[in-house]
């Protein structure tokens, strides 16, 4: 991968015939450039169809029709303790195996997107992953893909036991949206908010214990259409910049909401185009608004 910055790498793997690849969309985001090289050292010029940062997962396309397709597994079948087989490049080490067992599931994993989305039902692994394996498959004992490894947790950098998978379920669907539009469609309310804990609320005097504390407005939202709106008094904090003086959204269509990733699950789950009842405190009162839920916009 060819960025403007230098270059890197990462896996991937043959999901259909015509040389339909799945990857990490980290692997490929500022890519300028993308090549695959095969298991045989040939290498081919890939075309990014499309990507989805809220999952992690992109598709490519390579011209060639001779490589054969994984076998797509089925991730909600997958269970605690069964084995799982890892497969990719760690640090330029091309197919390197690695095997252990199936240590979680229903992780979720704060994706790359900017909303604050979070990917559901992540898959955790103790088979060891390392930088470039990334956008690689993660296999059960009959050789089934159930997930792309694409993260670790890790308190120095290296692997220490915990390797995360996004789910094949999850990116078997992106790539069908990808395939037949080119992106993924998902509704947008249009805000990027600070996630508030009743500890934190105290300490920044709001009237509130939890909700979401409203930092931007998107142009042309739901939540700007609602007029929704975001503080003028930036602070600095032990967990980054803070402004002040905004909404606090506490409710969506009736249900309260703690965090960015909950607001988009709910959000996430609703129809583009669906009038959405918004409740909000703003300067120590509560306020009902409504707005129609406008697309995601699309990557770059």
């Amino acid at each position: 991968v060819i960025t403007a910055e230098g270059g890197g790498s990462g896996s991937g793997f043959v999901i259909r015939e015509g040389g339909l690849i799945l990857t990490n969309n980290h692997v490929v985001e500022n890519a300028v450039s993308v090549s695959v090289t095969l298991k045989d050292g040939t290498e081919l010029r890939a075309e990014v169809l499309g990507r989805d940062p809220s999952t992690d997962v992109a598709l490519l396309r390579i011209e060639t029709r001779s490589i054969p397709p994984v076998e797509l597994g089925d991730s909600d079948r997958v269970r605690i303790g069964e084995q799982a087989i890892v497969i990719g490049s760690p640090f330029g080490f091309d197919q390197s195996l690695t095997a252990g067992y199936i240590s979680a599931l229903g992780r979720t994993l704060r994706s790359g997107d900017g909303y604050g989305t979070e990917i559901d039902n992540v898959i955790q692994t103790d088979a060891a992953v390392n930088p470039g394996n990334s956008g690689g498959p993660l296999l059960n004992s009959e050789g089934e893909v159930i997930g792309i490894t694409t993260a670790i947790f890790s308190t120095g950098g290296g692997f220490q036991g915990i390797g995360l998978a996004v789910p094949i379920n999850t990116a078997r669907a992106v790539a069908d949206e990808i395939i037949a539009r080119g992106y993924v469609r998902r509704a947008f309310l249009g805000i990027a908010g600070l996630d508030l804990t009743p500890q934190l609320a105290k300490r920044l005097d709001l009237p509130v214990d939890e909700g979401i504390l409203v930092q931007l407005v998107h142009d042309g939202s739901a939540a700007a259409e609602a007029d929704i709106r975001s503080g003028d008094q930036e602070i600095e904090s032990p967990i980054g910049p803070i402004v002040l003086g905004g909404d606090v959204l506490v409710a969506i269509n009736g249900k309260s909401v703690s965090s960015m990733a909950e607001a988009n699950r709910l959000v996430q789950s609703l129809e583009i185009g669906e009038r959405i009842t918004l409740e909000i405190s703003r300067a120590g009162m509560r306020i009902t608004v409504t707005g129609t839920l406008g697309e995601q916009p699309r990557p770059d």
